[in-house]
């Protein structure tokens, strides 16, 4: 946590001190759009490298599938039980995206979609050659996610006048809307369990992850045996997954005043991994609510993992 907050303040003094300035700002975003492939190969990279992959899907891939999309979708979905006078205006005066914010946006999920792709096919392929790139994977991620973060705090001291006008006008609704995905990720999850016969406990308390697959998959080993670590691994890696390849569409079909819902589905991994793709496709205010989205989820999710686990009992 010290490290993503470092790089963020890093790209803010970045902007303070005039640090590139005479660089034009395309040049910016075509660095970060390069350090967006790189972090999303290297987290292919790392699903593909993942011992007996194939036979762990086998078992609980279709379930961790289940979950991600009713988690993802549930919490999505939550987003349209609060809409805005001011929003419903805007979404009939602006509608669809068009032009060149079009073209950005879908050019992202390609990017997003392949970049993936090409990771989890050159770990897959180095796998049987007994080549171990995990280390270099998982530090690659970091250093990629990093750099990217520094960028990002510069976009968003660049545009800290619009997102202080915005947050002043918005409120306690910064702080509602995670919560409102939240509670709409648990419900997906509960509505999933019931329909295709998952464990309660096991979905509510890989739900309650929010996408941190890392945590959720430690603690549900613990408190669920080695099966149900794998799942809240899984679910939540794949959640993180559909949302690097649906984020870009859900910007791109949204109005402005309405783009906050494609933040919900990313969970607590707006703050960190996903957070480069509300900051490429979207705009200055919906980074920072992706950031205080993903910081409230985070500060959640240890606690309520073991929770709606314990309660699902």
């Amino acid at each position: 946590m010290i490290w993503l907050a470092a790089g963020l303040l890093a790209g803010i003094l970045l902007h303070l001190l005039g640090i590139g300035k005479a660089l034009r700002e395309n040049l910016w975003g075509k660095a970060m759009a390069a350090l967006l492939a790189l972090l999303l190969f290297s987290i292919g990279l790392q699903l593909g490298l993942y011992p007996d992959l194939a036979g762990v899907l086998s078992r609980l891939g279709f379930w961790s599938l289940i979950l991600a999309v009713a988690g993802a979708g549930g919490a999505f979905l939550a987003g349209f039980l609060y809409p805005t006078r001011r929003e419903r205006f805007q979404a009939r005066r602006e509608g669809l995206l068009e032009g060149d914010s079009a073209e950005k946006v879908w050019g992202l999920a390609a990017l997003a979609l392949g970049a993936v792709a090409a990771g989890t096919g050159v770990g897959l392929w180095a796998r049987p050659f007994g080549t171990d790139l995990s280390t270099l994977a998982e530090e690659g991620t970091q250093i990629f996610l990093v750099l990217l973060l520094v960028l990002i705090g510069r976009q968003m001291a660049s545009q800290a006048k619009e997102v202080g006008q915005r947050a002043r006008s918005e409120g306690w609704h910064w702080l509602f809307r995670p919560l409102l995905g939240a509670a709409g990720s648990l419900l997906g999850a509960w509505g999933a369990a019931l329909l295709f016969a998952i464990p309660l406990p096991w979905a509510l308390g890989t739900a309650a992850g929010f996408g941190w697959y890392s945590f959720t998959g430690v603690v549900l080993t613990q408190l669920g045996g080695p099966e149900a670590g794998m799942l809240g691994f899984l679910g939540n890696l794949f959640r993180e997954v559909l949302t690097v390849v649906t984020v870009p569409f859900l910007m791109a079909l949204l109005p402005k005043e309405g783009r906050w819902r494609a933040v919900l589905p990313g969970g607590a991994t707006t703050m960190d991994t996903t957070l480069p793709l509300y900051a490429t496709a979207g705009d200055g205010p919906t980074a920072s609510f992706a950031v205080v989205h993903g910081a409230v989820l985070s500060l959640l999710a240890p606690f309520l993992v073991p929770f709606f686990f314990g309660w699902g009992l």
